[in-house]
């Protein structure tokens, strides 16, 4: 693998009629030109593997491993998809999916081991990274094929952290366990937070905890600014209906604003009506 990182690194795409057949990466501007070179030459893309290892380095590396997998656990091969994609500027990943399981692998940066990441409904459920093959290799065929629950995978698959996510799934309250754990990690970003007023956001944020609208709304932040809605996953569409609670302002302690225009001022941080008005109002609009 092309893990030393000294100097500038050089990118080559390779054409052939004009279209993009492969592409490398490399810190060693000597095989860069090499390989440049080898092409031009009309070599084959075989011929040009066999002597540069970074060409399409993620990519052969993804397709063994599929392979290594698959040969392993031959129930991979009759599931929905098993394959080896580009995602977006030579990023590849290794999807295996199945229903409403999947497992994407790809490898990140200049990390040596794969990461697998395990999603249920499209949401991640939990991550890892290893290079034993024939264990995590076991590991995706149980998640994706058999479906098997959290309390068989913890027993036999130690040293992972499963997460909190999966146990909702499995009890049908997938979306839910989602906005619960938004509240968690909102709660988090303002504990980490040097702002002055962290005791007060936080014991607002607690008292709608309190109040259930952790289980039927998303938490989120833009900056500073702590956003909530009806969003099925990270991050708002245009217009979608929400409201956020700023708290830089010099002129007041907190501003609140909806998407449809209500906006507030308040010179206190606390819970009132006005606040739970607009989220039962927001509560009542459709999971999208």
């Amino acid at each position: 693998m092309n893990t030393k990182h000294e100097g500038p690194e050089f990118y080559a795409t390779f054409l052939q009629d004009g279209k993009p057949v492969a592409n490398g990466r490399t810190f060693n501007k000597g095989k860069a030109i090499e390989a440049i070179k080898y092409w031009i030459q009309n070599k084959t893309l075989e011929e040009l593997y066999s002597q540069f290892g970074f060409i399409d380095e993620k990519k052969r590396q993804l397709e063994k491993l599929r392979s290594d997998i698959n040969a392993s656990n031959t129930q991979l091969l009759e599931i929905a998809q098993n394959e080896v994609s580009e995602e977006n500027f030579s990023y590849y990943s290794l999807c295996f999916k199945d229903d409403n399981r999947s497992c994407e692998v790809s490898y990140y940066g200049y990390e040596t081991n794969p990461r697998y990441i395990f999603n249920w409904d499209d949401s991640v459920i939990f991550e890892t990274s290893g290079s034993d093959t024939k264990r995590l290799g076991s590991l995706v065929k149980k998640w994706v094929c058999n479906k098997a629950t959290l309390s068989t995978l913890k027993m036999e698959f130690t040293g992972i952290d499963f997460g909190k996510l999966a146990e909702y799934y499995e009890q049908g309250r997938g979306i839910e366990g989602e906005f619960i754990l938004s509240w968690d990690n909102i709660e988090s970003f303002y504990r980490e937070m040097n702002l002055d007023k962290k005791n007060e956001i936080l014991q607002l944020i607690k008292e709608m905890r309190d109040k259930g609208f952790d289980s039927t709304l998303r938490a989120g932040q833009s900056l500073y600014t702590f956003i909530l809605s009806r969003s099925r996953r990270h991050g708002l569409r245009e217009n979608q209906d929400s409201v956020s609670f700023s708290f830089v302002s010099s002129n007041s302690a907190m501003e609140v604003q909806t998407q449809n225009g209500q906006y507030f001022i308040f010179d206190k941080i606390e819970y009132n009506n006005t606040i739970e008005n607009i989220l039962k109002t927001i509560e009542l609009e459709s999971i999208d």
